[in-house]
């Protein structure tokens, strides 16, 4: 069996400076709340994110891209949260399918359309994984740990 780094290892050994403390802050907050993270790819980049062994995102760090990326699928509130903040920068990080009008150019390898509500507004063509905030700044990091907490609130249990 394959021996995979460290999320820890591959931040430092991928990521410099000031991406370099908001990913390993991320990595903390997660550990902090409860999550684990369960490497899942061959190539030693990638972890699902999990809450009691129920996956509800998944991080990469691409040495290529020299960045931190995190997905997030399921289902989310299909009302508006109260935080205008929070609500926009969700918006802002919906990942649109098929691959060729992928904003990010970075394809998570759909091969479907999917469409639906977040957080009250209706996209049509999402990726499976409807969000994808890559190499994220501190304010977005704060948006994708809210979006953790909340895909496991009120009872913490994750809903999909």
């Amino acid at each position: 069996m394959k021996k995979y780094p460290k999320i820890e290892n591959k931040i430092n050994d991928v990521l410099s400076g000031e991406k370099q403390k908001n990913a390993l802050d991320f990595v903390e907050f997660l550990h902090a709340n409860e999550f684990t993270l369960k490497e899942y790819n061959e190539y030693g980049y990638g972890w699902s994110v999990e809450y009691k062994d129920k996956g509800i995102a998944f991080v990469k760090i691409p040495a290529e891209e020299k960045e931190l990326w995190i997905w997030s699928g399921g289902v989310f509130g299909t009302e508006r949260t109260d935080d205008d903040e929070f609500n926009n920068t969700i918006w802002e990080n919906v990942v649109i399918c098929p691959q060729a009008t992928c904003p990010s150019k970075r394809h998570c390898g759909c091969e479907e359309d999917i469409g639906g509500t977040i957080f009250g507004i209706k996209f049509d063509s999402t990726c499976y994984s409807p969000l994808g905030f890559f190499d994220p700044d501190v304010k977005t990091l704060e948006t994708a740990k809210k979006l953790l907490l909340l895909k496991c609130l009120p009872t913490k249990e994750p809903y999909d």
